[in-house]
């Protein structure tokens, strides 16, 4: 194994970017999992907090699937007003992008999953606000 200080700037930089898209991906995978838990044990406080840190990582790294999950997580435990916001970012995603398991998160706030309620009245998803 090459010490670090022998290795090229570049390689270094590489190996470093790496692991902090990793560290993201990761922290975002476990706090997703211990929110399905606490969303369970109805601790909607802590499925909160959570599913926003999950998400801010997830958007950190663009990944489309863990964005998914855990907005669907926060629109579990929101209010239909602070729910919209949640509902446009789950809109703008491609369904296509997304894994099984955040495709299944969808449908179980979204049962018919080409439609997504926006506020009081379904809608198509191409048509949110």
């Amino acid at each position: 194994m090459v010490a670090v200080n022998q290795m090229p700037k570049s390689r270094f930089l590489v190996r470093l970017t790496l692991r902090q898209v990793d560290a993201k991906r990761m922290l975002a995978y476990v706090q997703t999992f211990a929110a399905q838990q606490d969303l369970a044990q109805g601790k909607r406080s802590q499925v909160q907090e959570r599913a926003t840190e999950a998400l801010a990582c997830s958007q950190a790294i663009d990944h489309a699937s863990g964005i998914a999950i855990a907005t669907c997580l926060l629109i579990r435990v929101s209010s239909s007003a602070a729910a919209v916001p949640h509902l446009q970012l789950l809109q703008a995603l491609n369904r296509d992008d997304l894994s099984a398991q955040a495709q299944g998160a969808i449908a179980a706030i979204a049962p018919d999953s080409t439609t997504i309620s926006c506020g009081t009245q379904p809608a198509k998803t191409s048509t949110c606000p």
